[in-house]
Order: C-alpha cells, then sequence, then structure tokens
C-alpha cells in the first residue's frame, strides 16, 4: 500500500462518463462519492451488502438513500472493477519497488562489509606494520635489513 496517510489517486473516468452520474441529484453524487472513498481508503477490500450499512457509508438518511440506492449501485458496480484493477496494478508495482529498494540496500550492505573485512584482513595480514618480522624458512637465506 502507499505510505501511510496518502493515497494513489482515484481514478474516476468510468464514474464520470456514466449516464446514470449525470443525471444524479446533488444529494445523489455525494452518496456515491462517499461510498467510492470510504472503499479506496480501504484499499478495495470490503464493500457492504447490507442496505443499512451501504447508507452509513454513504453517509445517507434511509429515505434519501431509498430513493437513489439503485442508481448509486448501478454506478458504483460499474466502476468498480476499474477501481479494483487500478489498485492491485498500484500495489504491485510498489511492492516490487520495496523489493528492489531492499535487495539495492542488502547489496551496499554486502559489499560495505566485504570491504570492511578485506581491510580488517589487510591490516592483520600487514606484518611489518605490527612491528614483526616473519618468520623464515630454515633453508631460506637471510634477508638484507
Amino acid at each position: 500500500m502507499a505510505k501511510p496517510g496518502s493515497l494513489y489517486p482515484l481514478p474516476v473516468q468510468t464514474v464520470f462518463n456514466h449516464p446514470g452520474y449525470v443525471n444524479l441529484p446533488a444529494a445523489g453524487r455525494g452518496m456515491l462519492l462517499s461510498l467510492l472513498e470510504n472503499y479506496w481508503r480501504g484499499g478495495c477490500r470490503w464493500f457492504p451488502s447490507d442496505g443499512l450499512q451501504q447508507s452509513q457509508l454513504a453517509r445517507a438518511h434511509l429515505r434519501s438513500w431509498s430513493l437513489h440506492k439503485t442508481a448509486i449501485l448501478e454506478i458504483f458496480a460499474a466502476a468498480r472493477p476499474e477501481l479494483d484493477a487500478y489498485h492491485a496494478r498500484r500495489e504491485a508495482a510498489h511492492k516490487g519497488l520495496v523489493n528492489a529498494q531492499a535487495a539495492a540496500t542488502s547489496t551496499q550492505r554486502l559489499n560495505a562489509l566485504r570491504e570492511n573485512t578485506a581491510r580488517a584482513q589487510g591490516r592483520r595480514l600487514d606484518l611489518a606494520s605490527a612491528g614483526m618480522t616473519p618468520r623464515r624458512e630454515p633453508n631460506a637465506t637471510p634477508r638484507p635489513i
């Protein structure tokens, strides 16, 4: 999902082009947009089947809801597949970015660890800087000092 507090843009082209939307009065449009907003903010996961819950999400009086319910639910049903598909695409893209970022971060950490380990081993192997001379084999000729 998007960062906490932010939402993906809501695709409304299908809703605005629907002939039923054009014929809705302002109250009906408000109810529809409230339903869309609630569905979108919920991550396109849940929509109530109960008329009372739908009216509560639409922020409507039962009388107003019963007048416009059929048209609103028809428009919502027409827009829902587009909302679901768009949301799924955005989530998949976001998930891919998160995975790529995690892979890049772990690669950077691994490279830093390798570099630090190589430096530490180099310090350990650099005996001359530690004031030590390496042992010679018994038959080796002495090195000039």
